[in-house]
């Protein structure tokens, strides 16, 4: 009974550290790497990157390029520094043949993020759902929530006392059988905030892969089926509500090809190449010249300039993931890390990661001091021999109870 207990403090203890080890080491010493804002010159055609108030062109290849002084840059960047273009008399009527003033410029710009921590998450089983044609201007707090049922209906509850409002369920279930949604809801996507310039309401993708947009008007139920390129699956929507109203939204499809979900239902494809909403972070910075589409993941960071008109690519900068020297030197340290939380998802759970074969040096140096210490111990052989091998798998984390737990 004493062994168990023994090896169950050791193995209490190796979790243990390799949970705190690398947090505290990654405390102590911060990554100070990052990527500088990189964006897009409609005039020039080229990248610009920005960080700690330098600027340059990025190069075909990623280098640094020539230099780009602060007035310049602002005159490259018009859809970004109109403001400062505009104080100092230096913005243009109109550029490429678009007109432009302040406050087209700022109507037009908008920014739209997607990560994969807000899509990998649990939800409620209800949903709330807000009126699109309120009685007043501003939009009001939803009154109510909805929720699907085991038999293909939808219930919908009053918040303020939490009953059943049947005529309401009634009318939203019957459009949903007419219009031929398959349950269970394969994904939706929804914006419900007050603080918004119109309601697209939800974007929903049913069992067989169709996309819907479903919408409460004046209390009563609204449900499109917007029709998809060919042979196309639906397998993940997201909701955009810009100020200028062109969009509802976008589709990704069961192949990672993302399309462009229009105001009056138009769906076009979006040449960013493959996007996985569950895996990649996703920033597009819109204005009337271009999209600058920003996909990041673990491998790599992509900007992928578009046309704002047709979606069409036209220019794209791919930089690699590569690791700070911070990191580079606790591979050499930690075989492995415990975390319980992750930015890719809003789970508490176990999660064993970054497996480092670089640290092996480290644990045979390790497993060679555990020998000497735990044979001046007078140690059994076997005892020794189990733990060099548990120091030379597990290193560090096993080493230090070895030494410091009698």
């Amino acid at each position: 009974m004493k062994k168990i207990s023994t090896i169950f403090l050791y193995l209490l203890a190796t979790a243990a550290l390799a949970w705190a080890l690398p947090w505290m080491y990654n405390l102590l010493l911060p990554d100070g790497s990052r990527v500088p804002y990189i964006s897009y010159s409609p005039l020039s055609g080229e990248f610009i990157a920005t960080d700690q108030g330098e600027s340059w062109v990025v190069n075909p290849d990623g280098s640094k390029g020539r230099g780009v002084a602060v007035a310049e840059r602002d005159s490259l960047l018009p859809q970004q520094y109109f403001v400062q273009l505009s104080n100092t008399g230096r913005l243009p009527d109109s550029i490429l043949g678009r007109e432009v003033s302040p406050k087209i410029l700022k109507n037009t710009n908008f920014v739209f993020r997607s990560s994969p921590r807000d899509v990998n998450k649990r939800f409620a089983d209800v949903y709330m759902i807000m009126e699109s044609r309120p009685a007043r201007v501003d939009f009001e707090d939803p009154k109510e929530v909805f929720r699907t049922t085991s038999d293909g209906r939808l219930e919908f509850i009053r918040i303020a006392d939490c009953t059943v409002n049947d005529d309401r369920s009634a009318r939203f279930s019957k459009v949903f059988a007419d219009r031929g949604f398959a349950f269970p809801m394969r994904d939706f996507s929804a914006n419900v905030t007050t603080r918004k310039p119109f309601d697209a309401g939800y974007l929903m993708i049913d069992d067989n892969g169709k996309l819907y947009n479903m919408l409460q008007q004046a209390g009563m139920p609204f449900l499109k089926a917007i029709q998809l390129p060919g042979s196309v699956k639906a397998d993940k929507a997201l909701v955009m509500e810009n100020p200028d109203g062109r969009h509802i939204g976008f589709v990704v499809d069961t192949e990672g090809t993302t399309y462009v979900v229009g105001s009056e239902y138009d769906v076009k494809r979006l040449d960013i190449g493959k996007f996985d909403p569950r895996r990649d972070n996703l920033l597009i910075m819109g204005s009337i010249f271009n999209w600058i589409v920003r996909i990041a993941n673990d491998d790599q960071i992509a900007w992928k300039v578009v046309d704002p008109d047709n979606y069409s690519l036209v220019a794209e900068f791919v930089m690699p993931q590569t690791q700070s020297k911070i990191e580079q030197i606790g591979a050499y340290i930690f075989p492995f890390t415990i975390a319980y939380d992750s930015l890719n998802d809003s789970f508490a759970r176990l999660r064993v990661e970054n497996f480092s074969l670089s640290a092996l040096w480290l644990n045979l140096v390790l497993a060679l001091v555990t020998v000497v210490v735990m044979r001046r111990r007078r140690k059994q052989p076997i005892a020794v021999v189990a733990a060099a091998a548990g120091v030379l798998v597990v290193g560090v984390f096993l080493f230090i109870p070895l030494l410091t737990l009698n």
